[in-house]
């Protein structure tokens, strides 16, 4: 279902083993969903799921991906993911003035 009839699945599973729509489902997904900012060609365990029920028609509680990604994130020392999310809930939703913080670019 996901992947090409030539795929190898005895070691890690590359983006090269995807049938065409899974390639695109999975760039969606290590992109914006479940941005990282390495290894995009490796297919995780997470963007297996995700690509499953997508492919299934599952519904997927968001919150709780977002919140265990930044949780991830967190516990690897890595970059928060998500920040325009933050920012924009923290501007509009909540009201708190963020002009005097720190302004990172971000490459």
């Amino acid at each position: 279902m996901v992947c090409n009839d030539q795929a190898d699945i005895t070691g890690k599973l590359l983006v090269g083993s995807l049938t065409f729509d899974c390639r695109i489902i999975h760039y969606i997904i290590v992109r914006n969903l479940l941005p990282r900012s390495s290894n995009l060609a490796q297919v995780s365990e997470e963007d297996l799921i995700l690509m499953w029920a997508f492919l299934t028609n599952r519904q997927i509680d968001w919150a709780h991906l977002v919140r265990y990604c930044m949780h991830k994130a967190l516990q690897t020392n890595a970059s928060l993911s998500y920040s325009h999310l933050v920012t924009f809930f923290l501007l509009r939703h909540f009201q708190i003035p963020l002009d005097d913080e720190p302004f990172v670019q971000v490459k």
